[in-house]
This record gives C-alpha cells, structure tokens and sequence, in this order.
C-alpha cells in the first residue's frame, strides 16, 4: 500500500480525503468510492474516472476499467473506503458535478 493521502474537494465545497494507491494494486473485499487519476506534474493531477463498489477486490478484473486505463492512461488510483452505499453514492455525486471525469462522459 502507497501512504500518500490527497484531498479532492466536491462541488459541495466538502473536502474528502482518498490514500492513493497504483494502478495495478491489488484489494481485499472493501466497500470504496475509487478515483483514477493521471498526475500530469507535481502540481497538477486530473481525475479521469470516478466510480464506487462494495468490491474493491473486483475492479482490477473489470473489463470498463480495462477501457478507462487504456483510453486515457491514469497513474494512479485514489480510494476512499466506505461501507455505506448511500455515503458512497453521494460522494461520487459531489465529484462527478465538481470535475466531470472525461471516463464517465462514456456512451
């Protein structure tokens, strides 16, 4: 496990804070809201996906995440573990408003 810790702020103006992770790290069975995220210098980073799942386990094997990796080559990943759907669902919300994630523009 990375030990970097990053905040993202949401269109709520709320600060949530994500431990950052590589792309390839594998999980144990977690609840999180995951972020893929392509650091493009020291100081910038862009979010380029943001989704939840009660199986972080899972995701690595997830054929959409396979695309988002390819399409538009994030570095990173960024997880917040939660174990309340409705939490999780809102926090991928006030993301999705704030930075609207090129990968979930998706058809």
């Amino acid at each position: 496990m990375d030990l970097d810790l990053v905040k993202w702020v949401g269109a709520s103006g709320r600060e949530h804070e994500f431990w950052v992770y590589r792309l390839n790290q594998s999980f144990d069975e977690i609840a999180a809201v995951f972020l893929f995220v392509k650091v493009i210098d020291s100081a910038t980073s862009e979010i380029v996906y943001v989704n939840q799942t009660n199986r972080m386990d899972l995701v690595g094997s997830n054929p959409i995440a396979d695309e988002i990796i390819n399409d538009y080559k994030p570095t990173e990943m960024h997880i917040l573990i939660n174990n309340e759907l409705s939490e999780r669902k809102g926090l991928m919300a006030d993301i999705l408003l704030k930075y609207n994630p090129v990968g979930n523009r998706r058809s």
